[in-house]
C-alpha cells in the first residue's frame, strides 16, 4: 500500500558517476572473483557476476567491483550524509556486507550518516530474447515502526544509460527491495517515462504496492527480479523466498518508454537512506524515538543471465492447466479458474492469453481479468511457466460474453474520500478510468468514498474493483445532498476482487461507506463504477453570494515571496509566483505551513488562486497583513479538496499569506501557482 516516490539522482551522483566511466568501460570485460558461497544457478541459467563480500572484518569494498557514492542530495528528500567510512560500510569478517546508518547530536532530523554503493559494472541485462535475474540474500534493518521510522533500506538498479546522460527516470529504475519504517514489508517497481505523471504515473511509478515479508527485519531473505524478453509481451518479475509476488507486462506502458526504460543494461544499487518522500507518506521520521546503529546487512549478490533460446538447461516444460472456467461475468469483467500445473523445477506462474495474445501473468490458480467491453465476445486460455521459463501448451479455450451495460456514470466526476494514504493514493483514483491507479485510505475504521454524479440518477449497478486491501464489511448508500444517506446495499463478508453489485436506489451521490476492512491495511479501490439513468434535473439551489470583484488585476505574479519551508531544491518558495505551472512550491512534510507574497504596496485585494499540486492543504486561512507581523484571515476553511481553487475574497494588505494548519496528504503543502488579484 504504497506510493513510493522515485529514487532520484541529483548532480552530485551524476557527476562522480559520470566521471569513473572511462573505469566502468575498461572493467566491462574483466574477471571478477565468484565466491562459493553463492548460490548455483536456476535451470537455464549461467552466473554472469557475484561478490559474496568474504573480506576481512572492519574493510571497505573492493573499489575494482564497486563505487562509492557520498555526499547529500540523493534521493527525494533524504537527510543521511553518504560516506565511504568504514563506520558506514563495511565487511564483517563473516562474508556480509554491512551498511549502517549512525546518528550524532540531539536533532533527529539531522545529524546522519549512512552508506550508498554502486556496481562499477552496468552491463547486466537482458539481451533480445534472453533473460537476465539480479538477485542477492538480504536481512533489513532490525527496527520496528516506533523505533524505526525514517529507515529507507533498498535494492535497486538504474539503467546503464544514466550514466551516458539520458534522464531519469526514461533511462528506468528497477527496485528490487524497497521498506521503510521498519514495516516488515517490500515494495517492487519500475520508474520509466517521465519525471511527473506519465506512462508510468511517477513519481509513484509501476509497482507491487506493499507486500507483506515477514521475519525480514530479524533474518536474512532472498529478494530477486527477473527481466524477460524471451516472452512476448516482455515482463519484469519480482520475487521474494523465491516466490513470484509481482508481474509487470511491457503493455502496461507504451513500446517506447518500455525498450527506453527495460531493454538494456543495468547498473545495481544498494543504500540505506533516512528520511525522505517516501517514509514521510507512511508516517514521518526520522523522530526523537528512531535508533541509531540498525544496518542493513547483505549475505551475497548474484547476476544470473539465460541465453535467447534458454541457454541449454531444462527445457521440460510444464504440464498443461486443466479445467479452466470463467465465472462471475459481467458487462465488463470475469474471472478465470483453473486446475494447477505440476513442473520438474517448480511452476511460477500463468500467462493469461485473451484472443490470442498474453494480456496478464497470475501466480495462483485464478485472475479476474476487468476492463472488458460490454456485450463483446472473448476466447481466454491459459499457459504454465516454470522456473526455468519454459512455457506449457495452453489450456482448453473458455469463450465468454460480457453482459450488456449502461455507461460508467462515475467515470471522471468529482469524488470526495475520508482519507487518502499517502499523495499517491488521491481520491480521484478511483474514478479516472485507468485501473493502474488507485485510491486507498488510512488504516483505520470506518472509511468512505463517494462520487458526485452532478445530478440525481436512478442507480442500477455499482462495481468495486478493489486492490489487495478491501472492504469485508461496507455499506454502497445514495443521498440527494451528500449529507442524508440510504443504504441501497450492505454486506459483513466481503471477500475483494471485482464486486459487480446489481442495486436499486437513486441519488446524485454514491458512497461506499466501510466499517470493516479485511486487512491490516486501509480500504482500497483500483475504481468505482455507477450505472444508471438519469431522473430529471436536480432542483437548482439558491445561490450564496459571493463579493463581486472591485478589479481583477493580476498582482502577485514576481513578486518577492516569503515560504515557512520547502521540500528540496527544486520546489522553492518564488516558484509560486513564477507564472509556470511546470514548477512548483513544496514544503516540509509537516503542520503549519506556510506561503506569503509581497505586493510591494498596499492593496484591496478580491481574488485568490491556489493550484494545488497533489499534496494540498485541507485546513488553511488566506490571511492578509501591511507589516508581515499582523495578520488578518479573508478566507478559512477545514475542508480543501484541493486542485484549482478560486476564492473570492474581501480585505486589503501588502502581504497576502496561504497559512496551512492540516494537510490533505502524508507529504506537505505544494502550489503550482499562488495569484493574487485585485486593484
Amino acid at each position: 500500500m504504497h506510493a513510493q516516490t522515485g529514487r532520484r539522482l541529483r548532480m552530485l551522483a551524476l557527476t562522480l558517476v559520470v566521471g569513473l566511466a572511462g573505469s566502468v568501460v575498461g572493467l566491462a570485460g574483466s574477471a571478477l572473483r565468484v565466491a562459493a558461497a553463492i548460490p548455483p544457478p536456476p535451470a537455464g541459467f549461467t552466473l554472469t557476476w557475484s561478490d559474496d563480500f568474504s573480506g576481512p572484518a572492519n574493510t571497505g569494498l573492493n573499489t575494482a567491483n564497486w563505487l562509492y557514492d557520498t555526499g547529500t542530495g540523493f534521493g527525494t528528500g533524504e537527510i543521511e550524509t553518504m560516506t565511504n567510512s568504514t563506520a558506514n560500510v563495511f565487511q564483517d569478517g563473516a562474508g556480509h556486507l554491512v551498511i549502517k546508518a549512525i546518528h550524532t547530536g540531539t536533532n533527529p532530523t539531522a545529524g546522519w550518516t549512512s552508506g550508498r554503493i554502486e556496481t562499477q559494472l552496468a552491463t547486466f541485462g537482458a539481451p533480445a530474447g534472453g533473460v537476465v535475474r539480479m538477485e542477492s540474500s538480504i536481512q533489513q534493518p532490525n527496527v520496528n515502526t516506533t523505533n524505526g521510522l525514517g529507515y529507507w533500506p533498498a535494492f535497486w538498479m538504474l539503467g546503464a544509460p544514466l550514466r551516458s546522460g539520458v534522464g531519469w527516470p526514461t533511462s528506468g529504475e528497477v527496485d528490487i527491495l524497497e521498506d521503510i519504517n521498519g514495516r516488515s514489508s517490500v515494495f517492487g517497481t519500475l520508474h520509466c517515462g517521465t519525471p511527473s505523471g506519465g506512462p508510468c504515473n511517477e513519481t509513484t511509478g509501476r509497482g507491487s504496492g506493499e507486500h507483506a515479508c515477514p521475519g525480514c527485519q530479524t533474518s536474512y531473505h532472498n529478494y530477486a527480479v527477473e527481466i524477460d524478453r524471451s516472452t512476448s509481451p516482455e515482463q519484469i518479475r519480482w520475487y521474494l523466498d523465491g516466490a513470484n509476488y509481482f508481474t509487470l507486462l511491457a503493455t502496461a506502458v507504451d513500446a517506447t518508454t518500455w525498450a527506453n526504460a527495460v531493454d538494456h543494461p543495468f547498473f545495481i544499487i544498494y543504500d540505506l537512506a533516512m528520511g525522505g518522500g517516501f517514509p514521510g507518506a507512511f508516517g514521518g521520521g526520522p523522530t526523537a524515538a528512531t535508533v541509531s546503529g540498525a544496518s542493513m546487512n547483505i549475505d551475497y549478490v548474484a547476476v544470473y543471465n539465460k541465453a535467447p533460446g534458454g541457454g541449454g538447461g531444462d527445457t521440460t516444460p510444464p504440464s498443461v492447466p486443466t479445467g479452466l472456467t470463467a465465472s462471475g461475468t459481467t458487462s465488463s469483467a470475469t474471472t478465470l479458474s483453473w486446475g494447477a500445473s505440476t513442473d520438474n523445477v517448480g511452476v511460477t506462474g500463468y500467462d493469461v492469453i485473451r484472443n490470442g495474445a498474453t494480456v496478464a501473468t497470475a501466480t495462483g490458480t485464478s485472475t479476474t481479468q476487468t476492463g472488458l467491453a460490454a456485450s463483446t465476445a472473448y476466447t481466454f486460455q491459459v499457459k504454465a511457466r516454470d522456473a526455468a521459463g519454459n512455457l506449457s501448451a495452453g489450456s482448453n479455450t473458455v469463450s465468454v460474453t460480457t453482459l450488456a451495460g449502461g455507461a460508467n456514470i462515475a467515470l471522471g466526476k468529482p469524488v470526495v474520500c475520508s482519507s487518502i494514504e499517502n499523495g499517491g493514493t488521491a481520491c480521484a483514483n478511483a474514478t479516472d478510468g485507468n485501473t493502474g491507479t488507485r485510491w486507498s485510505s488510512a488504516f483505520s475504521d470506518p472509511q468512505s468514498i463517494y462520487v458526485d454524479l452532478g445530478q440525481n440518477y436512478n442507480i442500477t449497478q455499482v462495481g468495486l474493483n478493489w486492490e489487495a486491501a478491501y472492504g469485508k464489511a461496507f455499506q454502497i448508500q445514495t443521498s440527494p445532498d451528500a449529507a442524508t444517506w440510504t443504504s441501497i446495499y450492505s454486506t459483513t463478508t466481503g471477500t475483494g476482487g471485482v464486486q459487480t453489485l446489481n442495486v436499486t436506489g437513486s441519488g446524485r451521490y454514491v458512497r461506499m461507506y466501510g466499517t470493516a476492512r479485511g486487512t491490516g491495511y486501509g480500504y482500497s479501490l483500483w475504481e468505482l463504477t455507477v450505472q444508471g439513468t438519469p431522473v430529471g434535473p436536480n432542483p437548482t439551489p439558491t445561490p450564496t453570494p459571493t463579493p463581486t470583484p472591485t478589479g481583477g488585476t493580476l498582482l502577485s505574479q514576481g513578486h518577492p515571496v516569503t515560504c515557512s519551508s520547502i521540500e528540496n531544491g527544486g520546489t522553492v518558495c518564488a516558484n509560486a509566483v513564477d507564472g509556470n505551472t511546470g514548477t512548483r512550491w513544496s514544503s516540509a512534510f509537516s503542520d503549519p505551513q506556510s506561503i506569503y507574497v509581497d505586493l510591494g504596496a498596499t492593496h484591496s485585494i478580491n481574488k485568490v488562486v491556489l493550484n494545488w499540486e497533489a499534496a494540498y492543504g485541507k485546513a488553511f486561512q488566506i490571511q492578509t497583513s501591511p507589516d508581515a507581523t499582523t495578520w488578518t484571515s479573508i478566507y478559512s476553511t477545514t475542508t480543501g479538496t484541493g486542485g484549482v481553487q478560486t476564492l473570492n475574497v474581501t480585505g486589503s494588505g501588502r502581504y497576502v499569506r496561504m497559512y496551512g494548519t492540516a494537510r490533505g496528504t502524508g507529504y506537505g503543502y505544494s502550489l503550482w501557482e499562488f495569484q493574487v488579484s485585485g486593484s
